[in-house]
């Protein structure tokens, strides 16, 4: 339900069933197609999905989250997410999280988002600070921890800049904990 499979960040499923003698037989058996981004984003994913009771949840580069059933492919629901004219140079959509029955993600925009899982509509949408002028973005995938939704930001390759983790009330998106630090240049110790 989370990235990289659990909280110790594993990266890799316990899974059995597929291994190295029968790896070489597995066929797609359907396709699921994401659409195109606008530029100056590229195009495919750069985050796994997350896959609970049998819905496969995708973040699209533009933040866009599908709802698709695991075992046909069928689209179940798309949520839009307003893509700004303007964002700051780091890019990405890199995760997805998963908790009380909602999908959350951070944008490139700085926002923090939750998304009711059965219908795709937006639950709550929380806007930290413009990524143009702090030249910042949530690109990770937030973490969903007792009720709460984690999340920093990303954009400390591109100089000084003031890096934050906060935790957020699943339900509501109240802002429930704060810390915040500035990267110093690259260089600089």
């Amino acid at each position: 339900l989370t990235l990289y499979g659990n909280y110790a960040g594993w990266n890799y499923s316990p899974l059995d069933q597929i291994n190295r003698t029968n790896v070489d037989r597995l066929v797609p058996v359907w396709a699921f197609p994401t659409g195109l981004s606008r530029p100056p984003l590229t195009t495919g994913l750069q985050a796994p999905p997350l896959v609970v009771d049998g819905v496969l949840f995708i973040e699209g580069m533009q933040n866009n989250i599908y709802a698709v059933d695991a075992t046909t492919g069928q689209w179940i629901w798309t949520y839009t997410y307003e893509f700004p004219s303007k964002i700051s140079e780091n890019r990405g959509a890199r995760g997805i999280a998963y908790g009380d029955g909602k999908v959350y993600m951070g944008t490139q925009d700085n926002h923090i988002v939750a998304i009711d899982a059965k219908t795709g509509k937006q639950v709550w949408n929380v806007h930290e600070e413009d990524s143009v002028v702090c030249n910042c973005n949530v690109t990770a995938a937030p973490l969903f921890v007792r009720g709460k939704v984690i999340a920093g930001v990303a954009g400390s390759g591109f100089g000084k800049m003031r890096g934050w983790v906060n935790a957020y009330d699943a339900e509501t998106g109240k802002l429930v904990w704060h810390f915040s630090t500035v990267v110093a240049d690259k260089g600089q110790d």
